[in-house]
This record gives C-alpha cells, sequence and structure tokens, in this order.
C-alpha cells in the first residue's frame, strides 16, 4: 500500500489512538505513544510536518509487527477514514485547478482534524 506522504506526527499519533496508543510523554519535537495491548510497547513519533515516507514505514512497521499484522494491514485500517476524505476533497472541487493538489489535501486534513 503507498503511504500518504502528507501525514504530519499529529496525525499520525491520533491515527495511532485508534490501535490503542496513548500519548505518555512529549519531549521537544518527540512524542511518545505507549500501548498496553498485547503487552507493553513504546513507539516515538516525531512532530514534524510532513513525516518522510521512511519514518512513517518504520513506526507503522514497529506497531504492526507488535499487533501481530502486516505494515499494509495497519495501513490499510489506520488510514482508511483520511482516504475516504481525500475522496470528499474531489467531490467539492478541492482538486479543481483553482485549488491544486496540495488545496485538496489540505481540505481533506481540515476535515479530518475537524
Amino acid at each position: 500500500m503507498r503511504l500518504p506522504r502528507d501525514l504530519d506526527g499529529d496525525d499520525l499519533v491520533k491515527a495511532l489512538r485508534s490501535c490503542g496508543y496513548e500519548l505518555t510523554r512529549q519531549t521537544g519535537s518527540h512524542m511518545r505513544l505507549t500501548t498496553s495491548v498485547n503487552g507493553e510497547h513504546h513507539v516515538t513519533v516525531p512532530k514534524h510536518s510532513p513525516l518522510r515516507v521512511g519514518t512513517l514505514s518504520g513506526i507503522l512497521s514497529d506497531v504492526a509487527a507488535h499487533l501481530g499484522e502486516t505494515r499494509d494491514e495497519l495501513a490499510a485500517r489506520i488510514f482508511k477514514y483520511s482516504r475516504g476524505l481525500l475522496s470528499e476533497g474531489r467531490k467539492h472541487g478541492a482538486w479543481s485547478g483553482e485549488h491544486g493538489v496540495r488545496g485538496g489535501i489540505q481540505f481533506a486534513r481540515e476535515a479530518w482534524k475537524g
């Protein structure tokens, strides 16, 4: 599965909450999440915008291994909602020439955070 290229650290933290992860602390620009699902597990998410694809892939692979699923299965599950919003952005003209591609992504991001 192709990973989102415009995801920031805060968006990833929100998505990982659906897997049982909670923010336990933040030091500078890095957030530490912890879960007790399948035993205790910690993951650090940088508060960057956007996250680099390799960083996102590594975090998702680590979480997926802990949860006993593949990275692609995890990504499909936690980004399902955001993909729906991207489709909504196309319906509402956010992907038209006046806004460009970045305008549509921003529309979806604002709707998701909303």
